[in-house]
């Protein structure tokens, strides 16, 4: 959700409440404020913009800060400082004894005043209370572009305050929530990592986030999951803050879906194993807008350069690569870094900075440097031996690109000293080189300041902690001041000329519009007189030998309108022949498919046909099975009925058998004759056993 300020009711509301606060605790102050500059009173209020409400909170708030009483000299000294400080958009007031107390009154200031875009408050002692104060009028402030609280031990209460009331500003597009070197640093933690997420994620206008050395660790996670629900952030500096490889896999796939054109990760131990998971998915993306990457500082080896060199073969805007302070120890160039630095067309700044380079390497990158475009190279801490420095000064006078050169302790010897020079002698792009802590003698220092008698581009060469004599560095001093006074006279005239061309190239552009428009009349006239002569073609031949006599004189414009339509129409043709071609080889491919289709559809017809004989098959053998089954069904029909009359005699016998009226004849006419088998010859001739005949059983 995009965050929205309070209305503007409330907004008055609020800022009535805080002067009647501000009125309370510091009282009324008639007294002007007024600085003095140059022995000239000067009106602070009106020259500033700051209110005397203001003035007087930050006043006596820093009084009270440092627990000193105000006193009359301390209001003037103050004065005068507000005065150097605060004019202008910019409210200035780094390093100023800010505290607490005194934050109030910034907040005030910010509150009550239109003037001020930018609030510097770096290196002072706000802390969680002063930030407090300042996060209650960020929702109020409508002018505030940029906000520096850098270095003011801030911890992560204050930084979560801070960071809910730019939520919801609307106009802030700069924060820098950073620890710079010396005391009071800002830290933020993992705790405090969830009020920057939600920040990213609802906050539509900021546009740079330095959160450089606040021990965010682990809390980069909350942070990755804001940064994947925006658009807006275009640079964000998260080094030294112990991310580990955890931190680089987190932010790896968030960073394509983002506008980041800068991102600065170094000092974060990152392993080669972190940034080969960041860089993971950024070679699927080549259209990311990512410009500038910093990764100095990771512990990373040539598996981690390697993939470093492969988003720089498909990325199509970075130009900026920094990689010092890791081990890159490949004895020469491998062919995946010269592939990555050549295909870079965007590539300006390389920095190899201590790296543990070998002189193969080096000598490698030397002599690539006439097909580079760069613009910044920084070999510092480097080894370099003769050899190597001889190459490096022969590419320096063909290179047109290269304006700034960082060789410094690369060990470099009087005679490489002497190389190098040579190479400036004839080098018209360098403006800055740096040779110093290396071993320049007396040779090498005549050598220079042979060379820049007549380089008249250099402006910057430090020469530090090396052997060479006073007067070659006297005589190298006046060489780069001439050219410096040299570059500044010649500024005024460059500009001048940079307006004259631009004055005249406005004035070819009218000129071109202006031509545009009359070539566009002439075309229209053209073809009216064009469709006039056609139509006067039909007429008869004396009307028509007029009229071809007056458009003879502007036969010239429609040949050029002619030549135009005609390229029209080749382009059309070709149009015409590609989509042509383009659907021949789709009738192609139709009449492939639909073969195909005509073939699978003759197949399924075969087998309709099939089945349906051998449907018509199965329906025959099952009538005739069906007729068996009848007949036999008769048969036992005809069987029973038999059974049943056979069954209905036997029960009439049985009656007369038990009414006593049984006979042989009646039991012949009920019974059918009983078949008997035929005793054999020994059955017949075998004696009866027993005297009684055995009955036999009915």
């Amino acid at each position: 959700m995009v965050a929205v300020g309070p209305p503007i009711d409330v907004v008055s509301q609020e800022v009535e409440a805080l002067h009647a606060t501000v009125r309370k605790q510091f009282g009324n102050d008639p007294e002007p404020w007024v600085a003095n500059m140059d022995g000239h009173p000067i009106d602070v209020v009106q020259a500033t913009g700051l209110p005397q409400l203001a003035c007087t909170a930050l006043y006596l708030g820093k009084c009270k800060d440092h627990k000193i009483a105000p006193t009359p000299s301390r209001r003037q000294r103050f004065a005068d400082v507000l005065l150097r400080s605060c004019q202008g958009p910019c409210l200035k007031l780094e390093e100023a004894g800010i505290a607490k107390e005194c934050a109030k009154g910034v907040a005030i200031a910010l509150l009550l005043s239109d003037s001020f875009h930018f609030a510097e408050l770096a290196k002072n002692h706000i802390g969680d209370q002063g930030a407090a104060s300042i996060a209650q009028v960020l929702p109020l402030s409508r002018t505030l572009v940029y906000l520096d609280v850098s270095a003011n031990d801030i911890g992560p209460t204050g930084a979560k305050a801070l960071f809910e009331g730019l939520a919801q500003n609307q106009s802030v597009v700069s924060l820098a929530y950073a620890s710079l070197p010396g005391l009071h640093r800002n830290t933020l933690g993992p705790s405090g990592s969830e009020p920057v997420g939600r920040l990213l994620r609802c906050n539509p206008v900021l546009t740079k986030l330095v959160l450089t050395s606040t021990s965010i660790g682990e809390g980069i996670v909350h942070l990755a999951e804001g940064l994947a629900h925006n658009t807006t952030l275009l640079e964000l500096h998260l080094g030294n803050n112990d991310l580990g490889a955890r931190g680089f896999a987190a932010l790896g796939p968030v960073v394509p879906k983002t506008s980041l054109e800068h991102l600065d990760l170094r000092d974060n131990r990152g392993s080669d194993q972190g940034v080969v998971a960041l860089l993971e998915t950024w070679k699927e993306h080549p259209g990311m807008p990512l410009q500038v990457l910093f990764l100095g500082g990771n512990d990373l080896s040539w598996v981690a350069v390697r993939q470093v060199c492969y988003f720089m073969e498909v990325s199509q805007l970075l130009r900026d690569v920094k990689l010092d302070r890791n081990v890159i120890n490949p004895e020469r160039m491998p062919v995946a870094f010269s592939k990555g630095i050549c295909d870079c067309q965007a590539l300006r700044r390389l920095v190899l900075g201590s790296c543990s380079l070998r002189v193969g390497f080096i000598a490698d990158l030397c002599e690539l440097l006439p097909r580079l475009q760069l613009q910044h190279l920084d070999l510092s801490g480097n080894p370099i031996d003769d050899p190597t420095a001889q190459i490096l000064g022969r590419q320096l006078r063909t290179c047109t690109t290269l304006k700034s050169l960082d060789l410094a302790t690369c060990r470099l010897t009087d005679q490489g000293g002497i190389d190098v020079a040579d190479g400036l002698l004839e080098n018209r792009t360098l403006e800055f080189v740096s040779l110093r802590d290396n071993n320049l003698h007396v040779a090498s220092g005549q050598r220079l300041a042979e060379a820049l008698d007549t380089n008249m581009v250099l402006l910057k060469m430090p020469l530090d902690l090396n052997a060479i004599e006073f007067k070659n560095l006297v005589a190298i001093k006046k060489a780069l001041d001439r050219n410096r006074a040299n570059r500044r006279a010649q500024l005024p005239n460059q500009l001048r000329n940079r307006i004259e061309d631009l004055k005249d190239k406005q004035a070819q552009v009218g000129k071109l519009a202006q031509e545009r428009e009359a070539n566009a009349t002439a075309m229209q006239t053209a073809r009216a007189r064009k469709e006039l002569a056609e139509e006067c073609y039909h007429r008869t031949a004396d009307e028509h030998s007029k009229l071809v006599d007056a458009a003879a004189a502007d036969l010239d414009q429609v040949r050029g309108s002619k030549m135009r339509a005609e390229a029209e129409i080749a382009t059309l043709k070709q149009e015409i022949k590609d989509l042509q071609s383009h659907w021949t080889r789709r009738e192609r491919q139709y009449a492939i498919q639909h073969d195909e289709l005509s073939n699978a559809i003759a197949k399924l017809q075969r087998n309709l046909t099939k089945r349906e004989e051998e449907l018509k098959e199965f329906e025959q053998d099952g009538k005739i099975e069906m007729n068996k089954l009848l007949m036999v069904k008769e048969q036992k029909a005809r069987s029973l009925e038999a059974t049943r009359s056979l069954l209905a005699k036997a029960e009439r016998t049985y009656d007369l058998w038990q009414n006593g009226k049984f006979s042989s004849s009646a039991l012949g006419t009920a019974l059918p004759p009983v078949p008997t088998a035929k005793k054999t010859e020994k059955e017949a001739a075998a004696p009866k056993k027993g005297g009684k005949k055995k009955k036999t059983p009915r």
